[in-house]
């Protein structure tokens, strides 16, 4: 459980000097950046004075100067206030600055308490509270990014902007350093790390990786510096207990991405350095794309501490910001009107506001292809979830579904009618396309699950189902000849040998209706191409055996299924002879040596559910696991199909 309000009579600020464990030497004059990096075991104090607050019986320290609109900032882990030092100077001299060491970190009390994401939020709450400080631009810096977040979210009228720095809390991908931290027992390593041999090869690793200009290279030393200043070996399991609450062997483990559509009317500002090897800039990159209406900017030459590589241009940019953007007014009917429906992913690509990058050129509407009425313009639009490229866009309304179209939309409706025509009611009847440039489709009832799937989704008879869907929809497409004059296809995902049918390509269980467990229909039809018969299946078996590593498949729900025997169940219920069987083997093959191409590819281009695919999942570790484990596992899928 998070902090709770403060008690009356338990906050007291003073300006009592810090403790002599935690102390260190004031500096004076100017922040040189230089030393703020490469001053190993000496924190980072500054000419402002710390001052301290006791709030739930634990001792706080904070730095409170200068006047005008309020600024909170929040450092990452391991870190304190000091992190804020190459910009507090500017920064105070236009608002009241208030820079706060979270509860077991800098100079604050490390007590075994609530080191999580929320219970941090709330303390920032309580010090606001203390310090008669109502609504704040927030600033969060890492860690402090996920804290920054959470109170814009549990606290939204006291919020007034957001800005996130390399924030975490986004994407599971984080620094495998990050991840080792969090290996049960790597606490009792914790007291050798201060030894004079570990800190000098620490050290000179750092040189290295600086010499050979490695993305980590650009923040060893920042990291080097959190850890040499960290006094004994309480401090450090605060960094443990802070770390463990929100990250594990598999990356991060919590998201803010899920309720991001919330920051909507808060101006939002997200700031990354293009080489931060800690939390990689494909996070910076997703959160701008689900927040709406926010503002991007890469520091190029920076790393995971952009405030500190170019600290002039850092104020400049949150100054400039601050001035245009309007503070946030909370309404709790919009807030409720938001919560009730749900994210609504913004149709054209992010764009960022870095020098020399160029923007994504719109995309042009597809050709109309006669328009339909709308059955009621006064009625609700629903957002359908899950999906991928048309994430957030899909909806339904009354007894039809509305998707953006494309330039393949024409093709894919006739296929479409052909299918339903020989006799195979699986698919949806399309309609037409609206005036708006949407595909109008007939809803087909039924669940389609999503990601983590409901056990019944993974059960072997749902399993079996879909195969048996698959075949009779083979049939039925059979006689549509796919090459036909005026007939246009999105191969990107297509056979590369092509073949005598048009097939779905991307049979996975967001695209399949169940009834009672049982398959019954196929949607989705935007990555549709002629192809082999066993490559539309074998894609499916990709998805839906799974092949997949354990650790893989256990993100989407599947907990260490027999998999050899699930591909012979898809084989044996599709009516699959052995030559097919081997065929199926080497398109998978194929499938495992292209592992993640697609999704990264489209990921890199900045598309919203891409991009969350791609960080969700693990990034490119994922994927060169999963090859790793087919290498390995191959052999039994060879003796289950033969």
């Amino acid at each position: 459980m998070g902090e709770t309000a403060p008690a009356a009579g338990t906050a007291h600020p003073t300006d009592a000097a810090p403790r002599p464990e935690a102390d260190a030497r004031a500096a004076d004059g100017p922040v040189d950046p230089a030393a703020i990096r490469y001053r190993p075991g000496v924190r980072r104090e500054g000419a402002f004075k710390i001052q301290y607050v006791t709030i739930h019986g634990y001792r706080r320290a904070y730095v409170k100067v200068g006047s005008g609109p309020a600024l909170l900032l929040i450092h990452g882990i391991g870190d304190s206030s000091d992190s804020w030092r190459p910009v507090f100077e500017e920064l105070v001299k236009h608002y009241t600055v208030i820079a706060p060491d979270l509860l077991g970190h800098g100079r604050s009390e490390k007590p075994r308490a609530d080191y999580s994401v929320a219970g941090f939020a709330n303390g920032m709450r309580d010090l606001l509270s203390v310090l008669e400080v109502d609504r704040v631009t927030v600033v969060g810096h890492s860690l402090g990014g996920g804290v920054a977040a959470q109170f814009a979210y549990q606290f939204p009228d006291r919020c007034e902007r957001l800005v996130l720095v390399s924030s975490g809390g986004v994407g599971r991908t984080v620094s495998p350093l990050l991840r080792m931290a969090t290996v049960p027992g790597v606490e009792l390593l914790m007291p050798f790390l201060g030894l004079p041999p570990i800190r000098l090869a620490s050290r000179l690793g750092a040189e290295l990786l600086r010499l050979f200009d490695t993305a980590l290279g650009r923040d060893a030393e920042e990291i080097l510096a959190v850890f040499d200043a960290l006094p004994n070996t309480e401090a450090r399991m605060g960094i443990l207990r802070t770390l463990r609450s929100s990250v594990d062997w598999n990356g991060q483990v919590i998201t803010m991405v899920d309720r991001a559509y919330l920051a909507e009317g808060v101006p939002t500002l997200v700031v990354w350095g293009r080489r931060d090897a800690i939390i990689p800039l494909g996070h910076g990159r997703l959160i701008h794309t689900v927040m709406p209406g926010s503002e991007f900017e890469i520091f190029d030459e920076a790393g995971h501490f952009p405030h500190h590589t170019d600290p002039a241009r850092f104020v400049r940019v949150l100054r400039e910001f601050m001035a245009r953007s309007v503070s946030a007014s909370y309404d709790q009917s919009m807030w409720r009107d938001r919560l009730r429906r749900g994210a609504r992913t913004p149709a054209v690509s992010p764009t960022a506001t870095e020098e020399g990058q160029e923007t994504s050129p719109p995309v042009a509407p597809a050709a109309p292809l006669g328009t339909v009425p709308v059955v009621d313009h006064g009625e609700d639009e629903e957002v359908l979830h899950g999906g991928v490229a048309n994430r957030g866009l899909v909806v339904r309304v009354g007894p039809h579904v509305l998707r953006p179209s494309n330039p393949h939309s024409e093709s894919v409706f006739a296929f479409l009618r052909h299918v339903r025509a020989a006799g195979f009611d699986g698919v949806p009847q399309p309609l037409g396309i609206d005036a708006d440039g949407r595909e109008r489709l007939e809803f087909i009832e039924g669940d389609a699950p999503a990601a983590p799937y409901p056990e019944w989704a993974l059960a072997d008879g749902a399993l079996a189902s879909v195969a048996e869907l698959i075949a009779r929809f083979h049939r039925a497409a059979a006689a549509f000849d796919g090459t036909g004059p005026g007939l246009s296809w999105n191969d990107e995902i297509a056979d590369a040998r092509g073949g005598p049918i048009v097939c779905h390509n991307d049979i996975c269980l967001e695209n399949v209706v169940f009834r009672d467990g049982v398959a019954v229909g196929l949607l989705d039809f935007d990555f549709s191409a002629p192809g082999r018969p066993v490559y539309d299946l074998a894609q499916f078996a990709r998805m839906c055996v799974p092949i997949d590593d354990d650790e893989s498949a256990a993100l989407l729900g599947w907990d260490r299924p027999d998999k050899p025997s699930r591909l012979r169940l898809v084989c044996d219920r599709y009516g699959l002879d052995q030559p097919g069987r081997d065929d199926l083997l080497e398109v998978l093959d194929d499938a495992m040596a292209h592992s993640g191409e697609f999704v990264k590819r489209h990921a890199d281009l900045g598309e919203p559910g891409f991009v969350m695919m791609w960080e969700w999942m693990g990034g490119q570790e994922r994927w060169d696991r999963r090859r790793r484990w087919w290498a390995a596992d191959r052999p039994a899928f060879v003796r289950a199909l033969a």
